[in-house]
């Protein structure tokens, strides 16, 4: 696929690191302010500081360029255009919860899928957040399957949970984070139109998808 460097939108202009060759000395390059909690086999241990959450819409693309969820093009209001959704790719609705990933000692984004399923993350997430005791959450996936154990909430964790959540909502008050769904890329539709399979079903369908 042609790459088009310039069709990829990002929330914030990225800045230009001065001296590659500091990373060789043992510098290490800054990090992203807000990225996903990747769920798996492995336990994430998490704590809540929140209920407030963030929707959004994505799709799933697994193309040899481009991988992962895209956040759809079209705006929350409904207006604008997506090449995706034109393109007949499933449309999801995320739930974004800032919450404490323990191991990273950092603010994560916990990307909630809107199923109710008992084995799904939403209602035992729920059931948490309505609990009045502080617990430690230890969260695994399989599949579309998730557990979700507790454990009780420690001293260190209380009292790291509490600068990591400081300092989140100290970078959301500069605009440092714009959003929750800036952990997901926007890209426009003139590149997404130049994806294999999403070219074909707009030839089909006689679209020319618009930016």
């Amino acid at each position: 696929m042609k790459k088009h460097d310039r069709g990829i939108k990002k929330h914030k202009k990225p800045e230009l690191e001065r001296d590659i060759t500091k990373i060789a000395h043992g510098d290490s390059p800054a990090e992203p302010l807000l990225e996903v909690m990747p769920l798996g086999p492995d336990e994430k241990l998490i704590a809540f500081f929140t209920k407030e959450y963030e929707a959004c819409f994505t799709h799933y693309i697994n193309d040899q360029d481009i991988q992962g969820y895209l956040l759809c093009n079209i705006h929350a209001d409904g207006g604008g255009n997506c090449a995706l959704c034109q393109a007949g790719k499933e449309r999801k609705k995320k739930l974004l919860l800032p919450v404490y990933g323990i191991e990273a000692n950092k603010v994560q984004v916990l990307s909630i899928n809107m199923s109710m399923r008992p084995d799904s993350l939403l209602p035992q997430i729920s059931n948490l957040l309505t609990s009045e005791s502080a617990v430690i959450a230890a969260v695994t996936r399989n599949g579309y399957d998730y557990r979700v154990d507790t454990y009780n909430m420690t001293a260190a964790i209380s009292e790291s949970l509490a600068k990591a959540a400081k300092k989140f909502r100290r970078a959301m008050e500069k605009g440092e984070i714009v959003s929750l769904s800036s952990v997901y890329l926007t890209i426009n539709n003139a590149v997404l139109a130049e994806i294999d399979e999403v070219k074909r079903a707009l030839v089909i369908k006689g679209i020319s998808p618009r930016r």
